[in-house]
């Protein structure tokens, strides 16, 4: 119906039924007074947020948006259909400012653009479309692609073309957790746990966080991606042995630390994978790393979950370097930078998650390696094995075991570590392990930006 119609036909009404068409403006009057009070509540809110008296997650500052974007245009739909004519500017001028607050929320690097994710509810929860293959890509091809394998792996491949020592792996892509999510249809219900997480009411956040959980851990995995799964825990590349099943989310080991925000799954049945998998993508929605992802401003889209399979190594030594580190010489004296070495016998997952005191070595940032001080170790009988020098014991008969940290192992030690600071351009957090037959393997390298003491590594 054209302008010209529409004007005859309000006239008409207006004219033959003016009870009826007071009632319709009437009727108007008071959705635009409802929508109108919304619309205050709302901007209210975001004002809140966006003075930084409140953190919360982006999902929520992008639900706010779209519920105002509703809220005006319901205001503007009524004025409208109240006096027509004076308000038909206000239309376009409406679709400016969604087209403004649209660039507000660009996409996720490495993610295409969604149509008006910042006007419309339907399309900012909307699930993503099934990503297409490759769902696992060997852990060489993730040099420099941390959009597609996250940054545990890329910095691990990194590393491994440098020449240490590396174990061969592969890497459960970004993709392939997209397509997970897309396919159960979480993402929708994920936004709406998330849009409610609000740093100010910490109460709320472990509920919530349990519940996004729930959902992940009681998925169906798809068919192609459980089997790709399959396929690369049984792969000749792993070993068919047991399995390291790392988180590698976009963003972790990056320009945000994440430092123990994110699970590992280690010592994993081959035939174990496919849950093993689903375990560790729940824990991106662990209260703790989603209370630090929030902190730093990060969307959960932009945090997408790759997951880094590795054999386990039979270790006989393992522990975290830190490449440099602020040592006071003494008292009132200078300061220098020293290498620190914390080691345990076998594996490294008690230092990890804080269950064991390590052995603490600290040594010049030199080759060879020679050891300044040893401290820690929670009982000094376990540790003997590990130290480099006679034992601190003064009766050395009683410890025959030979040293696991030789001088070479040391040298090696500090050797990866300036090779790796000067590849990455900082101080490095380096996890590393010892086989059995003395062989130094770097599992992890990561910015160092955490006080001096061993980190928890996911």
């Amino acid at each position: 119906m054209g302008k010209l119609a529409q004007t005859f036909s309000r006239w008409g009404r207006a004219l033959f039924a003016p009870e009826e068409c007071l009632r319709d403006r009437y009727a108007a009057f008071k959705a635009l007074l409802a929508a109108d009070e919304r619309s205050l509540l709302l901007v209210a809110d975001l004002e809140e947020i966006f003075a930084g008296a409140r953190q919360v997650d982006p999902a929520r500052t992008l639900w706010l948006c779209t519920q105002l974007s509703e809220a005006v245009g319901e205001v503007v739909a009524r004025l409208q259909a109240m006096h027509p004519g004076p308000y038909a500017g206000l239309t376009p001028a409406l679709e400016r400012i969604r087209a403004g607050l649209e660039r507000q929320f660009p996409p996720c690097p490495g993610q295409a653009p969604t149509a008006s994710p910042a006007l419309t509810a339907t399309a900012a929860l909307s699930p993503s479309p099934l990503a297409p293959a490759p769902f696992v890509i060997p852990l060489a091809q993730a040099q420099g692609r941390p959009e597609l394998a996250g940054g545990k792996a890329a910095n691990l491949a990194l590393a491994g073309k440098t020449g240490l020592a590396t174990p061969p792996g592969l890497v459960v892509t970004t993709r392939a957790f997209q397509h997970f999510l897309a396919s159960g249809n979480l993402r929708p219900r994920l936004s709406r746990l998330l849009r409610q997480i609000d740093l100010a009411r910490p109460e709320r956040i472990g509920p919530l966080c349990a519940g996004m959980r729930a959902l992940v851990l009681g998925a169906a995995m798809p068919p192609d991606l459980a089997q790709a799964l399959r396929e690369a825990a049984a792969s000749a590349v792993l070993g068919g042995g047991l399995l390291a099943v790392r988180s590698s989310a976009v963003a972790e080991d990056g320009e945000f630390s994440f430092a123990g925000q994110y699970a590992s799954e280690l010592n994993v049945p081959p035939d174990d994978i496919v849950d093993a998998y689903r375990r560790v993508v729940a824990a991106k929605y662990r209260p703790r790393a989603v209370t630090y992802r929030v902190r730093r401003g990060l969307a959960d889209e932009c945090a997408p979950m790759a997951v880094l399979l590795l054999p386990m190594i039979d270790a006989a030594a393992a522990g975290v370097l830190h490449t440099s580190e602020t040592h006071q010489v003494g008292e009132g004296r200078s300061q220098g930078q020293h290498a620190v070495v914390f080691a345990l016998p076998g594996l490294a997952d008690e230092l990890v998650s804080g269950r064991a005191e390590p052995l603490v070595l600290r040594l010049p940032r030199q080759i060879p390696a020679r050891v300044l001080s040893v401290t820690g170790g929670a009982e000094a009988g376990a540790y003997t094995p590990l130290l480099p020098t006679p034992p601190l014991q003064t009766d050395s008969s009683q410890h025959t075991d030979p040293p696991l940290l030789t001088k070479q192992t040391l040298s090696d030690l500090v050797l990866a570590g300036l090779v790796l600071e000067s590849v990455f351009g900082k101080p490095q957090e380096v996890e590393w392990a010892l086989d059995r037959q003395g062989r130094l393997f770097i599992l992890q390298s990561r910015g160092l930006c955490a006080p001096p003491q061993a980190q928890r590594a996911a």
